[in-house]
């Protein structure tokens, strides 16, 4: 069984994977932005759907990838840098029972226990195939309801 941390939301626009999280001083109980948040938690689809335009110009723009399509069996990715034999970084959407739950960010690495610092706390080590274990992808998972960064951990 996988168990989940959340943490903060990632911009998909810019394909910047959870920046830091801004508090603004002058927030107020009545924040219209908490509603927004708070409707994504009750539609298992909510960030996705609000998102999706942004994800389908990715998919559109950038050519497609299956580097990981046997790491994930419910997976499309592009590939926004890198080249097929040597992709740097994908974008993709995971699929559970034909709904996308999940869109993630990939981030190649030939050192598993070298993560970037700005992605350290969010991102999770997939070795991209069974015969390399240090070389893979730092992958960050991110709701499709409610925009957070999960971190699956195996328990």
């Amino acid at each position: 069984q996988q168990s989940e941390k959340t943490q903060q939301n990632a911009h998909t626009e810019s394909a910047a994977p959870c920046e830091g999280k801004k508090i603004r001083s002058d927030k107020t109980e009545n924040d219209p932005s908490k509603n927004v948040r708070d409707a994504f938690k009750t539609d298992p689809d909510g960030y996705y759907l609000a998102v999706k335009q942004e994800i389908d110009a990715l998919f559109k723009k950038y050519p497609r990838d299956k580097t990981l399509s046997g790491v994930f069996c419910c997976s499309d990715w592009v590939r926004v840098k890198g080249n097929a034999r040597d992709p740097q970084y994908l974008v993709g959407v995971l699929r559970i029972d034909e709904r996308v739950r999940y869109i993630c960010y990939a981030l190649a690495t030939e050192d598993k226990n070298n993560p970037p610092e700005e992605i350290k706390n969010v991102c999770t080590f997939v070795p991209a195939n069974v015969f390399n274990e240090t070389q893979g992808f730092f992958i960050i998972f991110q709701s499709a309801a409610t925009g957070e960064c999960i971190r699956p951990e195996l328990t």
